[in-house]
């Protein structure tokens, strides 16, 4: 019997209630029949006849009527009962009452604190409108929640990490008052068909998907979540009355390689946008690497810390990467392209300290092989060993050479304890030294706190987490300025002078038409966005290092060299291939589709025309410095 009650009745919160209610019932109707038939009712009491015994058990309030009414006892022999008798049913009845609501007390009690766990452990579902979503929970979660409480009235947290570890990271980065607004689904995979339905995509504002942990393997997820999001999207907007903008989405991919192909290549798997969905994939270490080569937002109002630029006479560059973190990996892919000058011979060496098992990201020999000049090496060995700081000392000890350090060991703390294992020999020599923090800025350490007396390294930190890499609209003002000015470079009918002519500068700004490049921005392919985003991205560097290409035709031809062998490199790194070119524009077409492009050559064998487009482009973009303050 002990068993059966733990089982069904206390362990059970529904069986409670009901248990309490039944019993409560049961012994109102009986106390209430038992003083009917041992009173007698000379007078018409119908409250007493029905209501009694509920009143007895609820307060004991007619002890004192059936103390006063003793005469009403009855005198016929069948009902004979003596006056005590009642007293005693009146009493048991009243303990039993207490007993009995304390049981629905505890009951209610129980109720909500099982609620609040509910709640607590993210398992209470809600309807949504104009909200914004978080998909997977990652050091960035936070962060992202905070910017999405400003554009949206509630913010929900849809992850497979438990929800108490996600609301103590929200409260520490957001303190109690916004956490109200934030509300947690979780669930025992992120990619739940039914809980991401439950959240209501298509009500929604902006959707962001993280990915729990955000490693490589999470990237299929993303993937995954949204193909999902985007269908249901489309199914429950057609059983919407209202016509609503469509669903700001963006999808972090954590790997590299799979983030330039899925720039570059979207039909592999990616769809272009809809009138439904505004897709936008980002990668969080791309974006800070971004910010780091293009001195973008570094505050401290120093120089750029391209390594092409660090020594303007340098005949080689040495960018030495110490752990190969994702962080790690986008430095070194993203600075290829910067790198890549032209020149015939390989001078510019990419060298990655990693000491685990797993090796480092190394491109596919094929397309290092294409590149005119960089270099890529993996030394498993510590990044602050010994070896390695002989390895970096050696170079920097080179006059001839421009050496830049990346600490990226993953963790707040282990990037500032790596660039102390660095040689005081090395940090007293002039190099670049970029560390990476995945922490907030006002928690990054102080310059002269981390720098020793004598330190001669030019040192920058990157990557804090209040800097949100998927909202950065400079990178797309800059992408839609080189969109803008190639279509009207190959727009015969309205283009632009040749860049020779001594008036360009003046055609160039009368040709800028914001509003003609919003449009072609927003019909671009997401590729070709891409390449227009990171075209801009180094230009201004670019143009910085030859600042008479508008009036010399040999600092325009280096120029012209540079920027195609960047947009060749990203090519290369994105999956393409080169081919020859076809007469037929049909076949040009198939081969786009195909991914391969008959430009992705040297400069000089480019034909007249496509040398020509470059010209004009690449001028007219140095003419109007991107049209900056018209952006």
């Amino acid at each position: 019997m002990k068993k059966f009650l733990d089982r069904y009745l206390f362990s059970r919160l529904g069986l409670q209630m009901l248990f309490s209610v039944v019993a409560i019932a049961l012994f109102a109707v009986l106390g209430t029949l038992i003083r009917n038939w041992v009173t007698d009712h000379t007078a018409s009491d119908v409250y007493s006849q029905v209501f009694w015994g509920f009143r007895q058990i609820t307060d004991g309030g007619s002890m004192a009527g059936t103390l006063d009414g003793l005469d009403e006892v009855a005198t016929e022999s069948k009902n004979v009962i003596a006056a005590p008798v009642v007293l005693v049913i009146a009493l048991v009845s009243w303990l039993i009452g207490m007993v009995l609501y304390g049981f629905v007390a505890g009951a209610v009690a129980n109720a909500f604190a099982g609620r609040k766990e509910k709640i607590d452990a993210g398992l209470v579902r809600y309807r949504f409108r104009d909200h914004g979503i978080v998909i997977g929970w990652d050091f960035q979660g936070a962060s992202c929640v905070r910017e999405l409480l400003k554009e949206c009235r509630d913010v929900l947290v849809v992850s497979a990490i438990a929800a108490e570890e996600i609301r103590s990271d929200i409260e520490v980065a957001l303190g109690g008052d916004q956490t109200s607004r934030v509300y947690i689904y979780n669930g025992q995979i992120a990619v739940d068909e039914d809980l991401l339905r439950d959240s209501w995509p298509e009500l929604s504002k902006r959707i962001v998907i993280l990915g729990d942990g955000n490693g490589d393997g999470d990237d299929g997820g993303n993937l995954y979540i949204e193909r999902i999001l985007r269908d249901h999207i489309k199914q429950a907007s057609a059983s919407l009355r209202e016509k609503r903008p469509p669903v700001k989405v963006h999808l972090h991919i954590a790997n590299p390689v799979l983030y330039t192909h899925a720039l570059a290549v979207p039909k592999e798997g990616f769809a272009e946008n809809d009138d439904l969905v505004d897709l936008e994939v980002f990668n969080y270490y791309e974006s800070w690497a971004w910010r780091c080569w293009s001195a973008k937002g570094a505050g401290d109002g120093e120089a750029a810390y391209l390594p092409i630029r660090h020594r303007p006479n340098a005949e080689r560059v040495e960018l030495f990467i110490v752990g190969a973190s994702p962080m790690g990996q986008a430095m070194a892919y993203y600075a290829m392209p910067l790198m890549n000058y032209g020149e015939d011979r390989k001078h510019c060496k990419i060298t990655i300290f990693d000491e685990s098992s797993g090796g480092a990201f190394l491109p596919e020999n094929w397309a290092l092989d294409a590149m005119p000049e960089v270099e890529v090496e993996h030394k498993c060995i510590d990044g602050g060993s010994d070896e390695a700081n002989d390895i970096m000392i050696a170079a920097a000890s080179d006059p001839k050479a421009a050496v830049t350090i990346v600490v990226a060991t993953p963790g707040a703390d282990a990037a500032v304890k790596a660039y102390a294992q660095l040689a005081n020999s090395l940090r007293r020599m002039d190099v670049s030294v970029l560390v990476w923090q995945a922490t907030a800025s006002e928690k990054c350490p102080r310059k002269p706190f981390l720098q020793t007396c004598g330190d001669r390294a030019k040192l920058r930190f990157f990557g804090m987490t209040d800097i949100l890499p998927w909202i950065d609209p400079a990178r797309q003002d800059g992408g839609r300025a080189v969109n803008h000015y190639y279509d009207v470079a190959f727009d015969s009918g309205r283009g632009l002078p040749k860049a020779s002519d001594t008036r360009f500068a003046e055609s160039a700004m009368a040709v800028w038409d914001k509003e003609r490049a919003e449009q072609l921005w927003m019909k671009a392919p997401r590729w070709s966005k891409w390449s227009s985003v990171n075209s801009g991205d180094s230009f201004k560097e670019k143009a910085a290092a030859f600042p008479d290409c508008l009036t010399n035709a040999e600092s325009r031809m280096k120029l012209l060299r540079v920027e195609h062998n960047r947009w060749w490199t990203e090519r290369l790194l994105s999956g393409w291939k080169p081919c020859e070119k076809p007469a037929e524009k049909a076949r040009q077409k198939e081969l786009k589709d195909a991914y391969m492009h008959w430009d992705m050559v040297p400069f000089d064998r480019l034909d007249e025309f496509t040398q020509e487009l470059d010209r004009v482009c690449i001028a007219a973009m140095t003419a109007c410095g991107f049209v900056e303050a018209k952006l």
